[in-house]
């Protein structure tokens, strides 16, 4: 299980509800827009950055949460309607669902392109690493701009090698305002693996 908590220019990373080292410090504050949200793939062509493995639970928050309330969601699933939670996909909808739906109110759900759903593992998203991915679309919750936020998920690898994008906002046309930015894992010749967020301005 994986989180990142920033709080203006600082963060936070955990796995397994334990923080990992200490804080770090981003060059500038996120200001993530409302565009093009990607779960799985940073964009679609982007073929080094596909994830290869299971995706669970993802969470996006508008909030920092500590660490108490990162192992709280991460043992207890939120049930959607908690304040700060934007957006938390559980990947429970079946097999041959193309939606993969939103739990909160705020009906950022998003479309399901190559990517199967395993049940065997209770419901997750098996992502192969080629050309699966799910895309939300356009929505002003997912603006988060500046504020705080949280991102929490379950992994896990089928490949430990390359950028594997985990969350992915890559903008859109006209959003030149905002930061593309993707969380994900960076595994060196060793298949020594990073958490790590990257960001640019457009």
């Amino acid at each position: 299980h994986v989180s990142l908590v920033t709080v203006g220019t600082n963060v936070k990373w955990y796995v397994n509800g334990v923080q990992i080292g200490s804080d770090g410090t981003l060059p500038n504050i996120p200001n993530i827009g409302s565009t093009f949200y990607m779960l799985g793939q940073q964009r679609p062509g982007n073929f080094d950055s596909y994830f290869n493995g299971l995706i669970d639970g993802i969470q996006i928050w508008s909030t920092a949460l500590s660490q108490q309330e990162i192992q709280q969601y991460m043992n207890c699933p939120p049930t959607g309607a908690e304040s700060g939670l934007v957006g938390y996909w559980n990947f429970e909808e079946g097999p041959g669902s193309t939606v993969a739906l939103d739990q909160t109110a705020n009906g950022n759900d998003g479309t399901i392109t190559n990517a199967a759903i395993n049940t065997e593992s209770g419901g997750c998203f098996d992502f192969d690493g080629t050309d699966d991915y799910v895309q939300i679309g356009d929505s002003s919750t997912m603006a988060l701009g500046t504020g705080n936020v949280t991102f929490m998920a379950w992994v896990k690898f089928n490949s430990v090698s390359g950028n594997q994008v985990i969350i992915g906002d890559e903008g859109g046309s006209g959003d030149t305002s905002q930061n593309n930015f993707h969380l994900f894992m960076l595994f060196d010749e060793s298949s020594v693996g990073q958490i790590a967020l990257r960001g640019h301005t457009q």
